[in-house]
């Protein structure tokens, strides 16, 4: 019998998620809206992750961010918050006896943050040191290419941080304009992670004025029909890098085939026994480090083979990363490494379906998006029975040559 279990509810029109788990002496409260790095279509890129950094830093209570955290501080809470493509994250984890006056303190403090001018510029200097460390993450920058090649002029490709230009420019008109857009009670979920379940309803309608009578509808954004192929970006390191990249499928299409993806990268890329690994590394010593990643959002998907290597090595290594993808889309798979590729694939999926922290947040991300989330019992049964064939035929679709885009990140 699971120790966990779920509990959905509206409150003055927000939705809220709690996940009650018996085992914990600690509870997690969340604030999320939609309004992620997508949403920067209209403004300045990096906005969102901009706005983010503002939002609680200075409220109706706490004029001086410090205040704040001491107050938090006092009742022992970890807060924190992060942006990605479709949210902004806000968290404050404590002691369970203090998970109602924390939930308190975060709506309230939402509700009445205030914006000035002096704390635009000073996060506008922490955020540029944050763009200068990701400048260093050679396989963050090739991976942030190999999507931009792969969903050009698209919100899923756009650059979270912003530029050093559009950093620069965000301006306090700006960041007021997407706080009443953006983060209102009708693009708002609140989730809670707690040892019982926790009644909520005085807190939330205290802060939450109105009752919310519709959610705001977000349009998904046409990908562009053509990748870009082939390109080269400049890289201030000593290392290059080599990227593959195939635009694949949504997080809303059939389960089997994300699931064959999720294991040609792992066949690719991410097994000892893979023999593009063993080509790469062993035989020939060419390679420093190699990564296989999916990625899968609501308009389309991207499996990509990442390559870190030395500059005079660029040429074999791409030649041999063509060699390895040719060789699946012809229908050459090996059976054991196949094998050895599944089960990595089984054992990830077995570590994050124990973590009730992982089914909670699959189960809110759905729940933001609008879609139906996928059935852990479902994803398992699939998973187990896929057979070689079928990631054959997945390859054959997917692997395709109009689906694919080749980045090199050349080292100075």
């Amino acid at each position: 019998m699971n120790p966990f279990t779920f509990h959905f509810e509206m409150i003055q029109g927000v939705p809220v998620l709690q996940l009650v788990d018996s085992r914990r002496k600690t509870s997690t409260v969340s604030l999320v809206f939609r309004a992620g790095y997508r949403f920067d279509t209209g403004y300045k890129l990096g906005t969102a992750h901009f706005f983010e950094h503002l939002l609680m830093k200075q409220t109706s209570m706490f004029s001086d961010p410090i205040d704040r955290l001491l107050k938090l501080e006092s009742l022992g809470i970890d807060a924190g918050a992060y942006t990605n493509l479709e949210a902004g994250t806000y968290n404050q984890s404590q002691r369970s006896q203090y998970t109602r006056e924390s939930l308190q303190m975060l709506l309230r403090d939402w509700r009445t943050t205030e914006f000035s001018q002096e704390y635009i510029n000073a996060e506008r200097n922490v955020i540029q040191n944050e763009r200068a460390e990701q400048e260093d993450d050679l396989m963050l920058i090739l991976s942030h290419a190999l999507t931009n090649a792969l969903f050009p002029n698209h919100p899923i490709a756009s650059p979270i941080l912003g530029t050093q230009q559009s950093i620069g420019e965000i301006a306090l008109e700006d960041i007021r304009r997407f706080y009443k857009s953006y983060y209102t009670p009708e693009n708002m979920m609140i989730v809670l992670l707690v040892p019982e379940y926790t009644d909520v309803q005085a807190i939330v309608k205290k802060e939450i004025l109105h009752i919310v009578t519709a959610r705001i509808k977000v349009d998904r954004q046409p990908v562009d029909s053509v990748v870009v192929p082939e390109s080269v970006i400049s890289y201030n390191g000593s290392r290059s890098a080599v990227g593959i990249g195939f635009r694949t499928v949504s997080v809303e299409h059939p389960l089997r085939d994300r699931i064959a993806l999720n294991i040609l990268k792992n066949y690719f890329a991410n097994c000892w026994s893979s023999l593009f690994i063993r080509r790469l590394r062993h035989e020939r010593s060419l390679a420093y480090w190699a990564d296989g990643q999916t990625h899968f959002f609501l308009e389309g998907g991207s499996l990509q083979m990442l390559v870190q290597c030395e500059t005079s090595f660029i040429d074999a290594v791409r030649e041999l990363m063509l060699e390895a993808v040719e060789e699946v889309r012809s229908g050459h798979i090996d059976s054991a490494i196949f094998n050895v590729a599944k089960e990595i694939h089984l054992t990830a999926i077995a570590e994050e379906q124990a973590d009730p922290i992982n089914l909670l947040w699959e189960r809110a991300d759905a729940l933001l998006l609008g879609i139906e989330p996928d059935d852990p019992e479902q994803y398992w049964r699939e998973a187990l029975t896929i057979t070689k064939e079928e990631v054959l035929n997945v390859a054959r679709t997917f692997l395709d040559q109009e689906r694919m885009v080749v980045v090199v990140a050349k080292g100075s």
